[in-house]
């Protein structure tokens, strides 16, 4: 099985630059098994569209190879990529020296290669003799001839939404902040759409990553938000239809009030429950389920009902919603 870091990796550079360009992940090369982890062809008439796809777009701008690794590669590693690299060049030269010379267009142009390495690859740097590059992002390192590795170090990479995808590539506090990032976002931005199916592939592999799973974590904090805000409004219409009991009559506005304040606060507290629940499912809730979901929210109470949503995956919560014997 591959490891989680890797499959993240892959599926990032997959998902931002699948569209703009052909994208193919473990391209094989060699007759001993070797294959590139990602081969990136550019689109020329959807150039443009890569622009809006952060840092990782603007690697794929040229014709490219992108090589991720978790631990930083050693200068060997590094010549395994530049093999696969000239092993696929010969191959596309060779196909093409094969064609008609008056149809065949000008020879393929050999991809560059990146590296991107979650941690900084000393020994390579300094075997390369590799530097800052001029022009681009704090953390990209190259030399002067396009033949030789480029390499990209994602701890050194600025914190800025345009990084950010690049550095769920990386690992510890770069990945970390990288998931604080992601939250800020507004639910509709594009980084959130790549990364979703990534998420949930990898979330039985994100713990030992060190990532958190993002959606429930999320969802479990509004929650608590949103208990609080049910709670408080509970004590206030309580207060509330108390005051106005005392004045216009006790007994009947005593009454009025806390049924005014039970429906209202069970109203605020429920939406939040609702979208939980929804989430988890992948469906909106059946006005009978919403029903029971008000229902329990005064038997089993707020508490409860998060523990649910967020314990039990979707088969299980689907029964239990259908379940009215279940607490």
């Amino acid at each position: 099985m591959q490891k989680p870091y890797d499959v993240m990796a892959r599926g990032l550079i997959e998902g931002i630059l699948s569209g703009p360009c052909v994208v193919r992940v473990e391209e094989p090369v060699v007759a001993d098994a070797r294959s590139i982890d990602a081969l990136v062809e550019p689109i020329d008439a959807r150039r443009g569209e890569l622009e809006g796809r952060g840092f990782v777009g603007r690697l794929g701008e040229r014709r490219c190879v992108i090589e991720p690794f978790h631990d930083p590669p050693s200068p060997d590693e590094a010549d395994a990529c530049l093999l696969k690299v000239i092993a696929l060049h010969q191959q596309q030269l060779t196909a093409w020296r094969a064609l008609d010379r008056a149809t065949r267009g000008p020879a393929p142009q050999r991809p560059l290669l990146w590296i991107v390495s979650a941690g900084s690859p000393d020994a390579l740097l300094s075997s390369w003799a590799l530097e800052a590059m001029d022009g681009w992002p704090r953390g990209c390192y190259a030399n002067a001839s396009e033949r030789a590795p480029r390499v990209v170090v994602v701890s050194r990479l600025p914190r800025t939404r345009d990084t950010l995808l690049a550095r769920w590539m990386g690992s510890g506090d770069t990945l970390s902040k990288a998931v604080v990032d992601l939250h800020a976002l507004p639910v509709e931005a594009w980084e959130r759409r790549v990364l979703a199916p990534l998420l949930e592939l990898l979330r039985q592999e994100l713990p030992r990553m060190g990532v958190d799973v993002y959606t429930p974590g999320e969802d479990a904090m509004r929650y608590e938000e949103a208990r609080q805000i049910f709670e408080a409004k509970l004590e206030k219409r309580h207060a509330e239809g108390l005051t106005e009991g005392r004045t216009e009559g006790r007994t009947e506005g005593r009454t009025e009030g806390r049924t005014e304040g039970r429906t209202e606060g069970r109203t605020e507290g429920l939406t939040p429950l609702v979208r939980m629940f929804e989430r988890k499912l992948g469906r909106a809730l059946t006005e009978a389920e919403r029903a029971s979901l008000s229902a329990r929210l005064d038997t089993a109470g707020p508490a409860r009902l998060g523990d649910v949503v967020l314990d039990l995956d979707g088969p299980a919560l689907d029964a239990w919603l259908s379940d009215p014997t279940a607490t």
